[in-house]
């Protein structure tokens, strides 16, 4: 049996009203203080590194040489959706979603 798509409208809603989002692109340095024996395997204990910033992010940059403001956008509607069986906001509602409340820390 397919499920059937929701009605937006019985769903509660976050319009996140004045709520907008700033992509910014920054282009800068960080250096990396690393032990190694050699070289090369600097190099790779960097590329380690990097790796690891690129998946967790760079809390902070040594020099920044150049920012740029990308975009701006409203954010999002979000619904408050139970989806297979989980509580979560979502901008897009899909088949078998279904309403929910707010939870005591609001949405």
């Amino acid at each position: 049996m397919d499920a059937k798509m929701p009605d937006p409208p019985a769903f509660e809603r976050d319009e996140q009203q004045g709520k907008f989002t700033a992509t910014v692109r920054v282009r800068g340095e960080v250096r990396l203080s690393i032990e190694a024996a050699s070289p090369e395997e600097a190099r790779e204990k960097a590329l380690v590194e990097i790796d690891r910033m690129e998946a967790e992010g760079v809390d902070y940059l040594d020099e920044v040489h150049d920012l740029d403001l990308g975009y701006v956008a409203k954010d999002p509607v979000m619904y408050l959706v139970l989806r297979d069986g989980k509580t979560m906001r979502s901008s897009r509602l899909e088949p078998g979603d279904e309403p929910r409340a707010p939870t005591e820390h609001g949405f």
